[in-house]
């Protein structure tokens, strides 16, 4: 866009909305994943010997969306699930795949400014412990938000 400021044809202003129309204002493609980081609630594990539920730890949700159609300075996205990460008391850190109820055309408008894609995708791609939930049983209570998931063993 600097090429057509230099040329004294276009003030700045019309030289942003060339840009955003253009579609050089948001960097990622259709069929491309976006990612959105949320707060959780936490995760419990059922104690079937003394009928407790143990704290796991705090949860983090990474959104996964996929985007349908870009417009200028937005997306519009489908929701595709949700990597939950779960910081532990001590230490370790756990993940595991939900999906929640479905969303279509939901848009977003993202911080042109700081991007902070590639650190959401560093961060569900990091060598946590998985909780396999072919082994595990997991469950969303969906009045408390918690997750409430079989002994692990």
């Amino acid at each position: 866009m600097r090429a057509l400021f230099d040329m004294h044809l276009f003030n700045s202003d019309m030289c942003k909305l060339i840009g955003e129309y253009a579609g050089f204002d948001v960097p990622l493609l259709r069929g491309e994943t976006y990612y959105t980081l949320c707060s959780g609630r936490a995760s419990y594990v059922q104690n079937n010997t003394y009928k407790l539920n143990t704290l796991l730890g705090t949860n983090r949700y990474v959104h996964k969306w996929l985007v349908n159609k870009r417009t200028p300075c937005s997306y519009v996205c489908d929701y595709q699930g949700t990597t939950v990460i779960c910081h532990s008391l001590g230490g370790e850190v756990y993940k595991f795949e939900h999906t929640f109820e479905p969303i279509v055309n939901k848009r977003f408008f993202p911080n042109r400014v700081l991007d902070v894609q590639a650190h959401l995708r560093e961060y569900i791609n990091q060598p946590f412990q998985v909780i396999d939930a072919s082994i595990v049983d997991i469950n969303y209570k969906k009045f408390v938000g918690h997750f409430m998931l079989s002994r692990l063993e």
